[in-house]
């Protein structure tokens, strides 16, 4: 679907920018369809452009809205807009917050069998009241996730086209060992994977794009989208020589699903971060190679953020670890860490792990504090595997703390 509209400059920028200056052809943006007395709008950081009522889209659907061209005027762009979540056939609206039934009902749809007590706390506050938006969060923690192997195998069809002798853009040959790149294969690569994906996560292009030009920085605009994966996946898709050669070897929709899953989760990702305009939290996702020691993993972190009054805990933080691994089975890890104390607790879902880690606790304990901790414990418990309910209680648990002072 093509589109045309005109890129708001972001609140605080001096007028006297270029506000086209700030879009390029090539940027994909993540966005949210919402309605308004004056019409049907995507909205996308500080892009907002109008969309025809005839278009199929909802209120709340989640969209990504690629740059194709600058139009004519140089203050307007034309844009390529993919729905990211299915449209319902009539935009249906979440009750007020605490819906809880509704919540539930959606959980039930998305295949979740256990059904957690304040299971409302698993939305965002601030999310668009859509069930479309809410579908797209939940799905989140509760749909097995296929992004590791989805950008090995975009990587892969890349890999491939090369070795035939294809013609492919410079940025797409580049293209293929970055992707690897950002999926873990090894334990010892886990760290370097996880920064560029709290990056990806908690800051978006569009989001990264409004703080340089408020802050004078858009010399930093090209790198960041060279690092960008939303970006990375629009020039895979724009580059001819390689979507012909897949499209006659017979990989040309495998790709695009790829790509599309991909572009899912990591809006649905985007879409759980908004809780960090409630609280000072956000979540990634660190994809794992597939056959690898950890299937899947995701990362939750919280701080105590900036209360209306200095405590003494300030600078502490919450870290939560929800991992899949082929041998340990089913893992949550808490961690509350800061001022020199590390309080971790290790539950896992089989006797014989749990066995195992209350063997090495001490070996554990002891890395804790050659880590810096000189007052660290252990504990390991037995669990029943229940991650949302985890999960709702780690917002539970946080729902006081203040972002802003």
């Amino acid at each position: 679907m093509l589109i045309s509209g005109m890129y708001l400059p972001a609140a605080g920028v001096s007028p006297s920018l270029d506000a086209a200056f700030q879009l390029q052809v090539g940027h994909v943006l993540q966005g949210i369809i919402h309605a308004s007395d004056e019409g049907l709008f995507l909205i996308a950081g500080q892009l907002r452009v109008q969309v025809s009522s005839q278009s199929g889209l909802v209120s709340g659907q989640a969209v990504t809205a690629e740059v194709l061209a600058r139009n004519p005027d140089g203050q307007s762009f034309q844009f390529r807009i993919t729905p990211q979540t299915t449209a319902s056939p009539a935009p249906a609206s979440l009750p007020a917050p605490g819906a809880a039934g509704m919540v539930e009902t959606l959980l039930q749809a998305l295949g979740s069998v256990k059904l957690p007590e304040n299971a409302a706390l698993l939305l965002p506050s601030s999310l668009p009241p859509s069930v479309d938006a809410a579908r797209a969060a939940l799905s989140f923690f509760v749909l097995k996730s296929q992004l590791g192997g989805d950008l090995r195998r975009i990587a892969a069809q890349i890999e491939e086209a090369l070795r035939a002798g294809v013609p492919l853009r410079a940025e797409t040959r580049a293209l293929a060992g970055w992707l690897n790149r950002l999926v873990a294969s090894e334990p010892e690569s886990f760290e370097s994977v996880l920064r560029h994906w709290l990056s990806e996560a908690g800051a978006p292009t569009e989001a990264r794009m409004a703080r340089a030009m408020s802050e004078g920085e858009s010399n930093r605009l090209a790198d960041w989208l060279r690092t960008d994966v939303r970006a990375a996946l629009a020039q895979m898709r724009n580059d001819g020589a390689l979507t012909s050669y897949l499209r006659a070897q017979g990989g040309r929709i495998g790709f695009d699903e790829a790509i599309g899953r991909v572009l899912e989760r990591l809006t649905a990702n985007q879409l759980q971060n908004l809780r960090g305009t409630e609280i000072p939290y956000w979540v990634a996702e660190v994809p794992f190679a597939p056959g690898g020691t950890i299937q899947g993993g995701l990362v939750h972190f919280l701080t105590d953020g900036r209360r209306a009054k200095a405590t003494s805990r300030s600078g502490y933080a919450t870290i939560a670890l929800d991992l899949t691994t082929t041998r340990l089975g089913n893992l949550w890890i808490l961690l509350y860490a800061g001022g020199g104390e590390c309080h971790c607790r290790v539950q896992a879902t089989e006797e014989a792990v749990i066995k195992a880690l209350n063997d090495a606790a001490n070996e554990l304990r002891t890395s804790l504090e050659k880590a810096g901790y000189d007052r660290a414990t252990i504990q390991i418990a037995e669990w029943d595997g229940d991650r949302l309910r985890e999960t709702a209680a780690l917002f539970r648990r946080h729902a006081g703390l203040q972002v802003t002072a």
